[in-house]
């Protein structure tokens, strides 16, 4: 039984010289190893005291087998160490005299270990030598415990014929972990030596063994580079899926080449690898080399093919004991006739450990991994619109691939992928493919190492044997991550927003009645002002959020009612409005139609016309006859008008109870009529996400420089939600409601055009409007 034991670890041998030793001496040094001048090798044991000895066992000395299947994990961790040494010169030096009774010249050497640095020989002046040589030793593989490193035994040597064994005249001891601790930059001192007692005679009676002036470093400064990610990687010839690059990061310091693992058809690869650097940096970084970093593209075995690159000076790295914060930097790609060209991103930082502690040489790497957590992540793929050509080929069977890189595996090499089934209706460049795909995964937290969602879209022909890619494009979760400070809510669904503002409208009923009079309001006729045309309000289109604003008691109803319902909401709070009578004079019928005072001459508007009191008055009686012409269709369809006037209901206590009741309905079909005056963007958009396809441009026939640009090749209709639990029911999408046609009815209302051209040769044209609808 053994109380306890102690891990393998080295033990450094000591002892007299191997050749042309003096035998007592010798034995001297072999009894005291301190004062020993050579090192002879070390020894790796293990020692355990045993307390309850087995009873078979004698009490004599034996020798057993310890049987153990894995010595080498079992060995002490082993770390690179560089020697530099500056001799500057020596002094009091003996006299030597050689085999021909002549003075032999002197050399130095510096050894650690199995290590050695040897400096020319010079002849002695006056007990002087001037050497003035600095030497580097580089990859010192030793024990990282300090304790267990040999010490540097510095030996003054006399030149002989036999150059292999040289013969010292006088040493000096140096422990190892002393010198560790005065850093790369250590001053300039004399190391006075000691007498060479196994050389009986090397050293004539009366002088002095001899100083030398010298300047010594022995540590270890790593560098180690943190690999995180790459994003938006760029690739010269990718036309199809098995194009897909594999991409690894190489990096380039000081002479060393260190690589991380190839990451497996991906533009967006995921490593969190730490490379390490075992070097030396000089006092001022700004004179070490630069870190240089390379994304390749592994083809082959031993075939690489360069993607882009990024470099940093040493003096912009981070001197810690932990991992730095990364940061994006970017990626470029130069030749010798082109200028540099961005290829993607890479998160990257690079820190730089100065004599790091026996802790921080014999622990392991830090993970550099991210805290995650489950999340899922939720896409209605709704389909596509306006697909474009590839290399002049038809589309027949576009469908839609998800990818999310190395997510579940910290070694990226399972990437997480989903698609949709390939479908051509009701057209190959429009398909539709309405489908829900739930992918479950662990996000990070930190919202900087959010991956990235890839959509890529390929038509999959000649039976699915070839999928060339037609478009692609990222989509950034970091703001749709709940626990993100900028996240923003999934959009709402805005296909029945009839809907949202026929409640929205039973809503603002029930506010206004108490303030009306009577339930039934007459408008006076108005003498010449367009009063209630100019304020009346219309209802802003219902947006993504409009269902934030809903009542209770109107969301027990039917999700989807009719249209039928709808129009007849009026009736159902026993509400009665009457219709908005027109203005008993107006110079104008509100269609725009009839004999106009135009210009003699015609002109380009400007800048300064555009702002002329004239021309903006003329522009509100233009809206004034538009607003005038729905006016009179609603009347005709006898429903109430719901007057569009932005700015009516933006605050009740400056509008009349008589203009809040005016603005209280509208026929269905106008809810959205006006939607491009308050949304900035077109309602196709809404709910997309823009695809590009890479696309090579020769911009002169002169010079023929290859310039890549992305070019939009259609739309991606479709919604995407990170969740942190499984939903079985999706509730923002209701597929039966998009799979059944609903009848609906399109107006457009055609009034004026301006500044048209003439086409005939009498100075006129007879133009009118083509309407293409779908």
């Amino acid at each position: 039984m053994s109380d306890s034991e102690v891990p393998l670890r080295y033990i450094n041998l000591y002892g007299p010289p191997l050749k042309h030793a003096d035998a007592k001496a010798g034995d001297m040094m072999k009894l005291y190893p301190d004062h020993a001048s050579t090192y002879r090798g070390r020894l790796l044991v293990s020692f355990a005291h045993v307390s309850q000895p087995n009873p078979d066992d004698s009490d004599r000395f034996v020798v057993k087998e310890v049987e153990d299947e894995d010595w080498e994990a079992l060995k002490p961790p082993l770390t690179r160490y560089v020697l530099r040494l500056s001799l500057l010169a020596g002094q009091d030096l003996p006299t030597v005299r050689a085999k021909t009774g002549l003075p032999a010249r002197l050399f130095v050497v510096v050894a650690i270990g199995p290590h050695e640095l040897r400096f020319e020989a010079n002849a002695a002046k006056n007990g002087s030598i001037v050497w003035g040589l600095t030497q580097e030793m580089k990859n010192i593989v030793l024990a990282s415990d300090l304790t267990q490193v040999p010490d540097i035994i510095v030996t003054l040597c006399k030149e002989t014929s036999d150059t292999d064994d040289p013969v010292g005249v006088s040493f000096a001891r140096l422990r190892a972990g002393d010198v560790v601790a005065r850093g790369m930059e250590p001053a300039v001192t004399w190391l006075h030596l000691r007498q060479e007692i196994c050389r009986k005679g090397s050293i004539p009676v009366g002088q002095h063994p001899g100083s030398l002036l010298l300047r010594m470093a022995f540590a270890r400064e790593e560098v180690r580079v943190h690999i995180f990610q790459c994003k938006g990687l760029v690739v010269d010839d990718l036309k199809s899926k098995g194009t897909l690059p594999d991409p690894l990061v190489q990096v380039h310091f000081n002479g060393v080449t260190r690589k991380t693992k190839p990451r497996s058809r991906t533009l967006d690869p995921l490593y969190y690898e730490s490379l390490q650097f075992d070097t030396t940096i000089p006092a001022k970084a700004e004179y070490a080399g630069e870190v240089w970093i390379q994304v390749v593209n592994k083809i082959g075995f031993n075939t690489v093919k360069y993607m882009g690159e990024y470099r940093v000076p040493l003096a912009k790295c981070t001197k810690a004991s932990t991992v730095p914060y990364p940061s994006w930097v970017p990626l470029t790609k130069s030749d010798l006739m082109d200028d540099a060209v961005a290829t993607g991103q890479l998160l990257v930082s690079v820190q730089i450990i100065e004599h790091p502690t026996a802790e921080d040489r014999m622990a392991a790497l830090p993970s550099i991994v991210p805290e995650c957590r489950e999340a899922y992540v939720d896409i209605i793929a709704l389909g596509v619109r306006n697909l474009k050509n590839n290399n002049l080929l038809h589309i027949q069977n576009p469908f839609v691939e998800f990818e999310l890189t190395g997510l579940n595996s910290t070694s990226g090499e399972n990437n997480i992928q989903r698609r949709t089934k390939a479908s051509h209706e009701p057209t190959s460049k429009n398909a539709n493919f309405l489908e829900r795909l739930v992918i479950p995964t662990r996000l990070p937290i930190d919202i900087l190492f959010a991956p990235q969602l890839v959509l890529k879209v390929y038509d999959s022909t000649l039976a699915g044997l070839h999928q060339p890619l037609i478009a692609s494009c990222v989509i950034d979760l970091t703001l749709k991550l709940p626990w993100s400070p900028s996240y923003e809510p999934p959009q709402q669904q805005e296909f029945d927003y009839h809907i949202d503002a026929a409640k929205k409208r039973s809503k603002q009923r029930r506010v206004v009645q108490p303030k009306a009079e009577t339930p039934v309001i007459e408008v006076a006729p108005s003498n010449g002002d367009n009063k209630h045309e100019k304020h009346a309000t219309a209802e802003a289109e219902p947006t993504g959020n409009g269902n934030n604003d809903l009542d209770d008691d109107d969301d027990n109803g039917d999700s989807h009612p009719s249209r039928h319902r709808v129009a007849d909401s009026d009736d159902e709070d026993g509400n009665l409005v009457d219709e908005i009578l027109p203005p008993e004079t107006h110079d104008d019928d509100g269609t725009g139609i009839g004999v106009l005072a135009l210009p003699a001459v015609s002109f380009e508007a400007t800048d300064e016309s555009k702002q002329d009191p004239a021309v903006l008055h003329q522009v509100q009686q233009a809206h004034d006859r538009r607003l005038f012409a729905s006016v009179q269709d609603a009347k005709k369809k006898g429903q109430v008008y719901f007057v569009s006037d932005p700015n009516a209901m933006v605050s009740s206590s400056f509008t009349s109870p008589d203009d809040e009741a005016h603005a209280l309905d509208s026929p269905a079909y106008y809810a959205g009529r006006d939607w491009w005056l308050k949304v900035p963007k077109r309602r196709e958009l809404v709910l997309s996400y823009a695809l590009f396809r890479a696309h090579t441009m020769i911009p002169s026939l002169f010079r023929k420089k290859k310039t890549k640009v992305q070019v939009q090749t259609g739309i991606f209709k479709g919604l995407v939600v990170v969740t942190l639990k499984p939903q079985k029911t999706n509730p923002l999408i209701d597929f039966v409601s998009l799979t059944d046609p609903q009848p609906y009815e399109v107006r457009v209302y055609v009034l004026k055009a301006a500044n048209l051209q003439p086409k005939d040769r009498n100075g006129l044209s007879d133009p009118y409007p083509t309407l293409p609808f779908s």
